[in-house]
């Protein structure tokens, strides 16, 4: 058949010299950090869009309309920020990061402290 032989030292020298992979995980707090921000969104989202079903059924003004599409907008785009800061590395995560910081201040300035 084929020849099964042991695997010679020059095969062992070269698999030897490959680098390893890089894990991507260096910085993990601020991925951490993104990540928690993100949520906050998402949550902050939901319990505007909450108020506003409240005050629906109890017949008095909610938030509004605006708000409440401005709130799930934004927890929409801070979520799939957060989906792009997850699954890649290096450089690639920076636009991500700066932009679902942006809009989470952009958020906040322009629904609750102005």
């Amino acid at each position: 058949m084929g020849d099964a032989g042991a695997v010679s030292t020059d095969q062992e020298a070269v698999t030897a010299r490959l680098p390893r992979p890089p894990s991507g995980r260096k910085l993990k707090f601020p991925r951490e950090m993104s990540g928690v921000l993100a949520a906050g969104m998402v949550l902050l989202a939901v319990l505007v869009l909450g108020a506003q079903l409240y005050a629906l059924f109890r017949g008095t003004p909610g938030p509004g309309v605006f708000a409440v599409a401005g709130h799930l907008g934004a927890g929409a785009l801070c979520f799939a920020c957060q989906r792009m800061l997850d699954r890649r590395t290096g450089r690639a995560t920076i636009l991500p990061g700066v932009l679902m910081v942006v809009v989470a201040a952009a958020t906040l300035w322009f629904f609750w402290w102005s």
